[in-house]
């Protein structure tokens, strides 16, 4: 950390400590509550699932979680804060959590600072910029999402844009410097697309198009044949050491993130063994579903106008996605603020014309703003090249290109800081009438606001029933516009604050204590200004963890059941949606429990996730099974049938409870009674009725379900997957007899004996111990999903992992009682390429501290 601020020599006139102490203690006060029993518990990234998918293989940045998909591996950055305060506090993930999203804000804040001074802005502005982006709710109020890994990539834009300057800059002579920028950059550039693919990608385009025009800009060429010389060469070199650097970096997850492109681009495109094909218009819902309404950026000076969170009962959202056909969901607020906009017009007017670095930002966030509209005009055109570009149309949430235009926005706003508070040598005519012109502007905002204050006001109850009608809800209508006033009064407020200021820099243009005085009210506003937006967030995220994790009764029956066996729990149904699986929840708590329950407790759920029909094996795989059940969804007429249709895909899922609270719950229609139909139903027993968390829940046993670990004397051998998933969607092969495994032998099927549960002896999510007892020569079933890092060892020897039933993995096993252990070992090799890389950069990071010291020292 002492080597970060060390970095920049002109450090030394900026008064770093304060500086740096002021982000510190801003960064600790915004996360205050992390010191007082309080922990973030929010949507993909709370506890639970933390503390369920943090458990790391040794040496390794990789996990395994059975939360979702029957397994499924997950690789993770090297030097991600998130990663490195996982591992450090092994004991307390909640305080880890908190604790990187602290580091990160803090981070981001310095390397802002350190680039807008880079770049020759003064300390008041380069300090106003730094917390317009450090605490963007364009990003924190993804905290509520719990979308911790796009959280920690805050910092690295800022990191990688003041390292590429320095690099770039012709007046920098120290080599060593130069070296150390180039490693940095690269390391940071590795480690932000490792951490967020899809924003990492656009960051990417951003900081290259940025290096590129560095490089030309330095070179000042007259024409093509002047560019053309021995400077622009050696600083394309530079460019390209960097860029492999970052490769290096990113070696780590590389496989992962382009496995998982190429998988969601054949899903768009339709190739997939199940025939799935999608027409052009679903290809372009997909890909632009989440799209930024430009009607939405009204929020930006009246935060709140449309509502908060989907389904918030207090401030209910009633935005574009609250009535979209595919369900869009919106948790979490793309605005940067009222005093971000306002400054950023005013940098934008002031220095256009004259800045370099203001014009890149300047058309660096417009065209991502255009890009984040997505579906709507005037953002479809320009999204539509977008969208024909090579798998691009496999990525969809245009709107996190938002993510793009907010750090250019921190740059514009200061500017716009930099404008009015730093220029001394301003003539006072001009100054006058940039003030002028900004309190005109802000005086029409505030007549506007006051007009529309006085409409709705006014047409109140006509907004509440028309809102009431989106929602569906009369009271959340009456809600939403009482939200409308408080959000048109906070921007007449804000306005009226603004002007207030303005008046005062005129009136004491002079006096440079006032000025300062003004300058750190404006800093101090944004700050109220951006914290109250995220706050909102913020508030719904924070939980004392063990007054929110309390088991009910059925956790407590399901633990208590994990004592002899391993098994998975489901809550809902699933159909086939236009060949993609879905589900039908059997509870009103099956978020609860699947989110947070179950993953705190170690009860492993089986959920079709976001994400799952992105992926072609496990789309296959419930397709097939749900094809190969009684009846195919075509004929599914009732709730009976509906549960017959699954029977198949619980069978083979190592499904043996069943959660409901007795209703079938139906996308946009009144709870079904399912009770008596699954009573009824020769394949499940009620096990009992439980008081679920403030509603009794009831758990039906699934009589034929594949234990965890299963000895077949039966087996069908195959050549391939489509032969494997031709068995699968085959209502008459019977999985309890046989199995299907893919390997070159001869098939065995002439045993009548079913699958023999083994008893598992140590067990965690990489790995389990068993004591086999084979009866004849066979093979040993893990219901997991297959993954080629799978090893095993029989008897203490390395035997080979089969593919079977698809999705699942088998072990050849001879007569007799044999040890196997089965666990998962991923290849550490490129994990040691990315960790050696971020070393040497430390480490090298540390020594020029140290030289930077000392030269400091000496010249004293």
């Amino acid at each position: 950390m002492i080597a970060i601020y060390l970095l920049e020599d002109q450090m030394k006139k900026d008064y770093r400590w304060v500086v740096i102490i002021i982000f510190a203690v801003l960064a600790l006060l915004f996360f205050n509550k992390l010191f007082s029993g309080y922990t973030f518990n929010a949507g993909d990234g709370n506890i639970a699932s933390i503390k369920s998918a943090s458990n790391y293989i040794p040496s390794s940045s990789a996990a395994w979680s059975t939360d979702h998909w029957m397994g499924d591996k997950i690789i993770n950055a090297v030097t991600d804060p998130f990663f490195m305060l996982m591992n450090l506090f092994k004991d307390n993930k909640a305080l880890a959590t908190g604790l990187s999203y602290l580091v990160t804000v803090f981070l981001s804040l310095i390397f802002s600072y350190l680039f807008l001074r880079k770049i020759r802005l003064s300390i008041l502005s380069s300090v106003f910029g730094s917390i317009i982006y450090g605490f963007t709710p364009v990003f924190l109020s993804l905290i509520y999402s719990g979308h911790n890994t796009v959280i920690n990539i805050l910092e690295y834009l800022p990191a990688i844009l003041f390292f590429l300057t320095i690099l770039f800059d012709s007046e920098e002579a120290d080599k060593f410097k130069k070296i150390t920028a180039i490693l940095i950059s690269g390391i940071a550039w590795g480690l932000m697309v490792s951490s967020d693919q899809q924003r990492g990608l656009y960051f990417s385009i951003v900081s290259g198009v940025y290096a590129i025009l560095l490089i030309i800009r330095n070179c000042k060429p007259v024409n093509i044949s002047g560019l053309l010389k021995k400077r622009f060469f050696v600083d394309l070199a530079k460019l390209i050491l960097v860029l492999f650097v970052s490769l290096l970096c990113f070696i780590n997850i590389a496989s992962s993130v382009f496995n998982s492109i190429f998988q969601r681009s054949a899903i768009q495109g339709g190739v997939n063994n199940t025939g799935i094909t999608r027409t052009e218009q679903e290809k372009w819902d997909f890909s632009t579903s989440f799209s930024q309404d430009p009607a939405e950026l009204i929020e930006n000076l009246s935060f709140g106008f449309f509502g908060g969170v989907s389904g918030d009962q207090d401030a209910p959202y009633w935005g574009s996605r609250a009535h979209s056909t595919v369900g869009e969901f919106r948790g979490n607020s793309n605005v940067i603020g009222f005093f971000a906009v306002l400054f950023m017009m005013i940098g934008i007017i002031a220095y256009y014309r004259k800045n370099f670095f203001l014009k890149f930002f300047f058309w660096a966030g417009a065209a991502a703003l255009l890009l984040s509209f997505g579906k709507f005009f005037p953002g479809s055109p320009f999204f539509w090249l977008w969208y024909h570009l090579p798998y691009v149309n496999a990525m969809r949430t245009p709107d996190k290109f938002v993510s793009v235009t907010a750090f250019a926005a921190a740059v514009l706003a200061a500017f716009g800081f930099e404008s009015l508070f730093a220029e001394e040598d301003l003539e006072k005519v001009k100054y006058d009438n940039r003030i002028k012109y900004s309190i005109i502007g802000l005086s029409v905002i505030a007549g506007i606001g006051v007009i529309a204050l006085f409409i709705t006001l006014l047409m109140s109850t006509d907004i509440a029933d028309a809102i009431g009608g989106i929602l569906q809800s009369p009271d959340q209508g009456i809600k939403a516009a009482a939200n409308i006033n408080l959000a048109i009064l906070r921007m007449i407020v804000l306005t009226a604050l603004s002007i207030i200021a303005f008046v005062i820099l005129i009136k004491y243009y002079k006096n440079k204590n006032v000025k300062t005085g003004v300058g750190i009210f404006f800093i101090l506003a944004a700050l109220i200004d951006i914290w109250s937006i995220n706050g909102y967030y913020m508030d719904k995220s924070y939980a004392k963890e063990y007054e929110f994790y309390k088991p009910d009764g059925v956790i407590t029956e399901l633990k208590n059941d994990y004592m002899d066996e391993i098994f998975r729990v489901a809550d809902a149904f699933y159909v086939n949606f236009s060949n993609q699986a879905g589900p039908i929840q059997l509870t009103a708590l099956k978020g609860y429990y699947m989110t947070y329950m179950f993953p705190y407790f170690k009860i492993e759920p089986m959920d079709v996730t976001a994400t799952s029909s992105l992926d072609i094996e496990y789309n296959n795989f419930f397709i097939s099974c749900l094809a190969g059940s009684s009846l195919s969804n075509s004929r599914i007429t009732s709730s009976a049938g509906l549960i017959n249709s699954n029977l198949r895909l619980f069978e083979l899922a190592n499904i043996k409870y069943l959660i409901t609270d007795g209703n079938l719950y139906l996308p946009g229609q009144q709870p079904y009674p399912i009770y008596m139909d699954l009573t009824n139903n020769s394949n499940f027993s009620l096990k009992t009725i439980v008081n679920g968390y403030n509603r009794p829940q009831a758990i039906f046993e699934n009589k034929n379900y594949l234990p965890r670990l299963g000895f077949y004397e039966n087996y069908s051998a195959v050549n391939n997957d489509s032969e494997e998933l031709s068995y699968i969607s085959n209502y008459y092969f019977d999985f309890r007899k046989s199995l299907v495994v893919e390997a070159n032998m001869q098939s065995h099927t002439n045993s009548t004996n079913t699958v023999a549960a083994q008893k598992i002896s140590a067990y965690n999510t990489w790995s389990l111990k068993s004591d086999v007892i084979a009866p004849e020569d066979g093979f040993l079933l893990l219901t997991t999903r297959y993954n080629k890092d799978w090893k095993a060892m029989v008897d203490g020897k390395e035997a080979p992992v089969y593919k079977a039933n698809y999705l699942e993995m088998a072990v050849k096993i001879d007569k007799g009682t044999h040890s196997v252990y089965l666990y998962y070992d991923p290849d550490r090799t490129t994990f040691y390429i990315s960790l050696i890389t971020v070393i040497a950069g430390l480490v090298l990071l540390i020594i020029y501290g140290i030289k930077y010291i000392y030269s400091t020292i000496k010249n004293k």
